[in-house]
Formats: C-alpha cells, sequence, structure tokens
C-alpha cells in the first residue's frame, strides 16, 4: 500500500526542527527534504486484523491533516508525545472517511459499509484493561 509516512526518531525530528530554523522559504518544506519526518512509502504492509472480535479493514476514501499531523510535520509538537503513538512509523490523516474492506469476526458493520473514523486510541485499541475513563463510556480522555 502506498501512504504519506511520518517516520518519528529523535534524529529526523531534530533535523526537521534544525531546518525551520533556516532562512524564509528554505526550510518551510523541512518535513519533506533528506533526514526530514515525512516521506512517501510505495511498500507499507497491510497490517493483519487484530484477533480480538469486532476489528475490521477500512479503505480511506477521504483523510484529513489535522493540526497534530501539521505539528509532527514540522517538528512543532513536543517528542515526548511520540510514546502515544502507535509506532515509530505513522501515517498522518487520522481524520477519515471510508469503505469497511474487511470485517472480522464480531463486527457490527458489514462489507462495503461506510464509515468516519474516530480517532481516538483508548484502552481497548491498544490490549489494556479498560481504565476509569474507559469504563465509564469516556474513551475521549482515555
Amino acid at each position: 500500500m502506498r501512504a504519506v509516512v511520518a517516520e518519528l526518531s529523535t534524529p529526523r525530528y531534530l533535523l526537521t526542527a534544525a531546518a525551520q530554523r533556516l532562512p524564509r522559504g528554505a526550510g518551510k518544506s523541512a518535513g519533506w527534504g533528506p533526514g526530514g519526518v515525512l516521506s512517501l512509502v510505495t511498500d507499507v504492509p497491510v497490517p493483519p486484523l487484530p484477533r480480538a472480535d469486532g476489528w475490521v479493514r477500512l479503505r480511506p476514501e477521504l483523510s484529513g491533516i489535522c493540526g497534530s499531523d501539521v505539528g509532527v510535520a514540522h517538528a512543532k509538537s513536543s517528542f515526548v508525545l511520540s510514546a502515544f503513538y502507535s509506532a515509530p512509523r505513522q501515517i498522518p490523516g487520522h481524520e477519515m472517511v471510508a469503505v469497511v474492506e474487511r470485517a472480522g469476526p464480531g463486527a457490527t458493520i458489514a462489507e462495503g459499509g461506510r464509515v468516519v473514523v474516530d480517532p481516538v486510541l483508548s484502552c481497548a485499541h491498544r490490549g489494556f484493561d479498560p481504565c476509569r475513563s474507559c469504563r465509564e463510556g469516556h474513551p475521549n480522555v482515555c
């Protein structure tokens, strides 16, 4: 699969942050430059569906780039928060409309169904026991 990928490593982050300090124009595309955070990758493997019930694989139709994605691209977000990303290699554009490409066991939506993605990764998505917020029905503050 083809995707824009953010490589969240310390050297790439520091190079991108340093390039932002270059004279006007020279560093504005630093996230895309050599050694920068962003790159276009053509061979991202399609991840397998988790073994837990209720998961689906989506085919994005429209994706938005939000402020946090732009912050990552220009090394303006705190690198300390990278521990909360799902991997050192992140695909920006978590706000999307998609079609269910494959429905796993226990899924509540059929293949071909259209969905809007809630980008919150809570305890359930990470395989943890539910925290207090998740138990009380507020995964947005997990």
